[in-house]
């Protein structure tokens, strides 16, 4: 049965941070069986849908989804800080300013 040829070259037996890439799955699964698009063979197509159902590749996404949150808070976050930083320096530049009108 191909699903279970397919769950073992994935390695879906094992937590989902272990399992094999889709191209580690390709690569074992070519070495023992046929993959040619014939009638008795399974398709690299058949192969990448199954691995892109699996869980692991789910968490994958979800993860680098929340990563691109992350990076785009922290550069938010930097980009105010920055901006503060140069008004800190506009004002403190304005009060020295306006403290040498005074003097002279």
């Amino acid at each position: 049965d191909w699903d279970d040829i397919l769950r073992e070259a994935h390695h879906s037996d094992r937590p989902p941070e272990q399992h094999a890439s889709v191209r580690q799955t390709i690569m074992s699964i070519r070495e023992k069986y046929e993959t040619r698009r014939s009638r008795c063979g399974i398709t690299a197509e058949a192969i990448d849908s199954f691995c892109h159902r699996c869980e692991c590749y789910r968490r994958l996404l979800n993860g680098i989804a929340n990563g691109l949150d992350s990076n785009r808070r922290t550069a938010g976050n930097a980009q105010v800080q920055v901006q503060s930083a140069a008004r800190d320096e506009q004002d403190e530049k304005m009060s020295a300013d306006d403290d040498e009108e005074e003097d002279g």
